[in-house]
This record gives structure tokens, sequence and C-alpha cells, in this order.
């Protein structure tokens, strides 16, 4: 089916065009889903050249794309390849997203795994302290902001009195 839609897509809209790169990587994925991690890897790779030519290598669907390649270096125990794209996908979403963002924080925890699968593991827990931290920051943050709304509108309160 998603080979189906890939050659179609490819047809009406063009190799290149955004709708058929997500076919392409729906068909890397079904390929990943039936243990076929070769075929996924070969697939991803050509729809991530693909996507740094159309969208620029700090587009997020690139970077998603980059974070799948690194998580199927992981599935086929490549563990260095898996850390050393897992690296570069975890430093661009720091920068293009930040490092609080969800998916930031997602390229982090599998970049955790993979210096786990190395049996790396005190650079593992470095980068565990800190998801933890980040996640804690991101906490008091919120509870501050929380305080400081709720301060001012007691203040507010006390002078509409």
């Amino acid at each position: 089916m998603n080979k189906n839609v890939y050659n179609l897509r490819c047809k009406v809209l063009g190799k290149e065009h955004p709708d058929t790169l997500l076919s392409l990587g729906n068909l890397a994925a079904a390929y990943g889903h039936l243990g076929d991690f070769q075929k996924e890897l070969e697939l991803e790779e050509k729809v991530y050249q693909l996507k740094c030519k159309q969208l620029g290598d700090e587009h997020t669907d690139t970077l998603l794309t980059l974070s799948n390649i690194a998580m199927t270096y992981r599935n086929l125990g490549n563990y260095e390849k898996a850390v050393e794209v897992g690296e570069r996908a975890y430093n661009l979403r720091c920068k293009v997203l930040g490092e609080e963002h969800p998916d930031t924080l997602l390229a982090l925890n599998n970049l955790t795994y993979a210096y786990i699968d190395l049996e790396k593991l005190k650079i593992a827990c470095k980068l565990i302290m800190r998801y933890i931290w980040i996640i804690f920051k991101r906490w008091v943050k919120e509870k501050y902001l929380k305080i400081k709304r709720l301060i001012l509108r007691k203040n507010n309160n006390s002078n509409n009195l």
C-alpha cells in the first residue's frame, strides 16, 4: 500500500514534492515495522538528503528524519553510528527548537539510550541528569509564574477595595 502511494505521488507530484517525501518516509517506517532495518535506513537517508535539499538541514521535518535515522542505526545494532547521528540530531534540535522543546527532549532520551547500548554509562548518566535538570527548571519556572500571577491578582483585588 505505502509503495503504491509513493509511486503514485512520484508520478503525479514528482520525486521531490513534500507529500512524496512523506510517503517515502512512511514506506521506510513500514520496512522498519517489518524488521527490514537496512531497507528502512536506505529510504530514510534518501528522504533526509531530499529534505535537506528542499527544506534545509535545520527544518523540523528534516530534523525528524535525522532522528529516525539515528534510531534505525540503533535497531541495526550500529550504536556508534546511532550516537554520532543522535548527537547531531540533538544538537540541531537544541539550536532550532531550544533545549526544553518536547522534540529536543525526545532526541536527548534517544541519545541516552544509544550511549547505554554502547555501555558508556557515565555519559548516559550525564545526559539523564541534563534531562532531569531541564524538566526541573521548566517546573520551577511554571510554579514561579503561577505564584507571580496569584500575587498580582491578590494585589489587584486589594487595590479595588
